[in-house]
């Protein structure tokens, strides 16, 4: 592909947010020769110099009301500016390319064939940069701008500057350096953005492209490991006296530290209520810490979870001994076998959404990276990832030593750091649906499942407030595909006859 001559950058200014519903205001286009189009559109109904959509688009309304021209009349012409090129746009996939195909079809126009395939830079950044890097603020314009030129952006959110400032993101993504292979998987997958980076790309056989991509799912997932060797942590009565660890006195955290320590050790169960500015996480993990055995902190929230581990970071820091892992759901665990399975078919598949997400997906893991929550949100929107994430989180029933990726999984990595540490962070939902749920009837079955951890006598449960909530969504069961497969057809080998009856839906 040649990007500089196949392309025309396009950029809109509307009245909403909203593709569906919003009205084009201003139209600018610049193709790979710095020819430039621009136009201002009337809209059936007058706007008001007051209108919403010039504080937000910085749009002169005089300029605007002197310029504007009918809607059917800017769009042909940019048709004609346009040719027979495709569109290039920051967000085009998304907001520019439906709002300007509902634009033209109200006229009775519609873009030339070869419009598509179009090229999103905003999608290409997160192809690009599964995670962001240090210094990246965001993926919007402006923040990609700012991080690849070193420039700030004057003029933003002007359709005739973005276009200008959509080329420069485009030129310095394309000269990002990718891990080997995966622009060749993209290309596979048959994403245009895999172009860009292997241009002489061309289609590869099965074995050869399973291959590939097997090489760069078997890269080591980097799984993070609280653990570090230090003095013990004081008792109570030093930790009280010395302080410390506890340099501001708080009447009522030290009646929360005597009240967990003595529950902890004496197996007992203490119900607290905690002012807010109390202390009480440290109230709790103190106590846990210095009981010297296993002991489960569940939390409402992820930003709980990470402030705990924040805290137990700030202690080893200090000099303590502290082990520590986060427990979360397998399912939130990238599995490198399913995402393979998932590539062979996704080639062959037309929906380019999920195409996409698998190309991230590879991209994300032959980084190291495993947890599918932490992708960013722009992928949580996409119908694609949605569908995607619910064939490749880990389900434990298909982990066995011969497995080609046991050894650098994510997975087995996070269940041996669970082995070893004495405080298991978790959320409410997990701890709930992990310990809670009722044991299968089939013991096979269970056998095949995720290992449990024994039950511990020590448990700290954070917000508990929330629980009755947690507890209704936690203990519903959902099965993706995949499980409810194997349910049925166990069902089906146990029973002499079955027959299972839906909608066309299920």
């Amino acid at each position: 592909m040649n990007a500089p001559s196949f392309f025309v950058a396009l950029d809109l200014e509307a009245t909403s947010p909203d593709p569906k519903e919003a009205k084009i205001l201003e139209l600018a286009a610049q193709d790979s020769q710095g020819r430039t189009f621009h136009r201002y559109l009337a809209t059936n109904k007058p706007l008001s110099k007051d209108h919403e959509a010039f504080r937000i688009t910085q749009i002169p309304f005089e300029e605007y009301e002197r310029e504007k021209v009918p809607p059917e009349r800017a769009l042909q012409e940019f048709l004609d500016f346009l040719g027979g090129r495709a569109l290039l746009g920051h967000n085009l996939l998304r907001y520019d390319l439906p709002l300007l195909e509902r634009t033209l079809g109200e006229v009775e126009l519609s873009l030339p064939p070869t419009v598509t395939p179009a090229l999103d830079t905003l999608r290409l950044a997160h192809l690009v940069f599964p995670i962001p890097k240090d210094g990246l603020a965001g993926y919007r314009l402006g923040d990609l701008y700012h991080y690849l030129t070193q420039e700030e952006l004057e003029g933003a959110h002007r359709a005739a500057t973005d276009v200008g400032a959509t080329w420069r993101i485009l030129e310095a993504l394309s000269q990002v350096q990718i891990p080997p292979g995966v622009a060749q998987a993209w290309v596979e997958l048959g994403l245009l953005e895999g172009q860009l980076f292997f241009p002489s790309g061309g289609a590869e056989t099965e074995e050869v492209a399973s291959q590939r991509v097997k090489d760069l799912l078997q890269a080591p997932a980097r799984v993070e490991r609280l653990h570090s060797q230090g003095r013990p942590m004081p008792s109570l009565e030093e930790l009280l006296q010395d302080r410390t660890l506890l340099p501001t006195r708080r009447p009522a955290q030290e009646e929360m530290l005597r009240l967990v320590d003595e529950a902890l050790r004496g197996g007992k169960r203490v119900c607290l209520e905690a002012p807010t500015g109390t202390g009480k996480t440290k109230g709790y993990l103190y106590p846990a810490l210095g009981l010297g055995e296993r002991v489960w902190i569940a939390t409402h929230t992820k930003v709980l979870q990470a402030q705990l581990l924040d805290e137990l970071k700030g202690l080893a820091r200090a000099g303590y001994a502290v082990s520590a892992t986060l427990v979360k759901s397998p399912r939130d665990t990238l599995c490198p076998e399913a995402l393979l399975e998932l590539f062979l078919d996704a080639r062959k598949s037309k929906d380019e959404e999920l195409r996409a997400a698998v190309g991230v997906l590879i991209h994300y893991a032959a980084l190291g990276e495993s947890d599918l929550e932490a992708l960013p949100a722009y992928w949580h929107f996409s119908r694609g990832f949605r569908e995607v994430r619910e064939h490749v989180g880990t389900n434990p029933r298909r982990c066995r030593p011969v497995c080609p990726f046991f050894q650098t999984c994510a997975y087995q990595k996070l269940l041996a750091h669970r082995k070893g540490a004495q405080i298991l962070v978790t959320n409410q939902a997990y701890l709930l649906a992990h310990f809670l749920r009722e044991e299968p009837l089939d013991a096979p079955e269970e056998e095949e499942a995720e290992p449990k951890t024994p039950p511990d006598p020590h448990l700290v449960v954070d917000e508990a407030h929330h629980l009755e909530d947690v507890a209704t969504e936690a203990l519903t069961c959902v099965l993706n595909h995949e499980e409810l497969t194997h349910k049925l057809n166990r069902l089906a080998h146990s029973s002499r006859k079955a027959v299972f009856l839906g909608t066309a839906a299920a």
